[in-house]
């Protein structure tokens, strides 16, 4: 794993903790039931991070690119959001850090996502 891929991995994982802290600080199951759709894809986008090679540009580099495009626009939107969803204010304020994280990473990895 490249430096760079193991930042993104390490920034991903600390989000998904983040997140699942905060499923568990959430009041209702309409809120629990959006983190987990998020939990989900943050865990598969690890997942295809840890199994990709992002040196050889090949189609599961390609795959990658598109799912980390796809995963960080849902958590922009989370980033929106969450203050509204999370009422334990550290909680919330550590996942809006947290995706700032991701994105700046995943800027610097997937220029193009």
């Amino acid at each position: 794993m490249t430096p760079e891929q193991q930042d993104l991995d390490n920034a991903y994982s600390v989000l998904l903790g983040d997140l699942n802290q905060a499923y568990w600080a959430a009041d209702s199951m309409d809120v629990k039931d959006q983190l987990y759709g998020v939990i989900e894809i943050v865990t598969s986008l690890i997942t295809q991070l840890v199994a990709t090679d992002l040196e050889t540009r090949n189609a599961a580099y390609d795959a990658l690119l598109a799912q980390v495009g796809t995963v960080n626009k849902q958590l922009k939107a989370l980033q929106e959001q969450i203050n509204s969803l999370i009422n334990r204010i550290s909680t919330a304020a550590a996942i809006v850090s947290d995706i700032a994280k991701v994105l700046s990473v995943a800027a610097t990895a997937f220029p193009a996502a």
